[in-house]
């Protein structure tokens, strides 16, 4: 029994190391992709602050770095997000 505490318990454990791992991956990721672009309103630096939104670190501006440094391969228009969802009627 008390073995089966320890084992649950290193397992918990390893679930939060996991955890804080994917999540220092994820900043790192973001600040590499981020590293190349600068602010559009300032050319100052970047860091992101949640799914899809980047904030500059100079003036405080935020936004969607996909709309505003993605551009289309064919004509080099921007994109717009479109989300389509489905609701009751009631």
């Amino acid at each position: 029994m008390r073995q089966e505490i320890g084992i649950i318990s290193q397992a918990f454990d390893l679930a939060r190391t996991v955890e804080v791992f994917m999540a220092h991956a994820r900043y790192y990721y973001y600040d590499v992709m981020l590293s190349g672009h600068a602010c559009p309103q300032c050319a100052g630096p970047l860091s992101m602050i949640g799914e899809g939104r980047c904030r500059c670190l100079s003036c405080s501006a935020t936004f969607d770095p996909t709309i505003a440094f993605q551009r289309c391969s064919s004509c080099g228009g921007s994109p717009r997000l479109r989300v389509c969802r489905y609701q009751c009627r009631r």
